[in-house]
């Protein structure tokens, strides 16, 4: 008898597990989290050092979402979650860590920004490139000005 109900337990787990999946098919997000994916692809030239670098997505105020992440060159892809729905503004930013007063980065990419609302279960993705910034096209005044 005991073995009759511990299996029968054990298969109506089972079932409510294929239940809750079948809901949401696909989704690996655990608990439909709002999923901010930043596609970072690098464009250092060659034998060029990464700046010392953080990842993250940030909301309107600049406050981090879900932490942040160091960058790596060798990886392309990072992962933030946030509860949700949010309505606002979210931001992927790379940002430079200076490692003493004088270091500045020529690699910082411009953030990416993305104002709605954000539901849960939701990918969001963002693209980057790490590499030379291109020319402004608006001249730059002359130092010391």
């Amino acid at each position: 008898m005991k073995k009759y109900v511990f299996l029968s337990v054990v298969i109506l787990a089972i079932m409510a597990g294929y239940t809750i999946n079948a809901s949401n098919p696909g989704n690996s997000i655990p608990f439909a989290l709002i999923h901010y994916q930043v596609n970072v692809a690098n464009h250092l030239p060659p034998g060029q050092t990464a700046c010392p670098s953080l990842v993250m997505v940030t909301d309107g105020n600049g406050s981090a979402v879900n932490g942040s992440q160091p960058y790596d060159p060798s990886i392309s892809t990072y992962h933030f979650y946030e509860m949700g729905p949010v309505t606002g503004t979210r931001e992927a930013v790379i940002f430079n860590v200076p490692q003493n007063s004088d270091l500045l980065c020529p690699f910082t990419p411009q953030p990416q920004a993305r104002k709605t609302t954000f539901y849960n279960g939701q990918t969001y993705r963002y693209s980057m490139i790490y590499g030379p910034r291109p020319p402004s096209p608006v001249p730059l005044p002359p130092a010391g000005q």
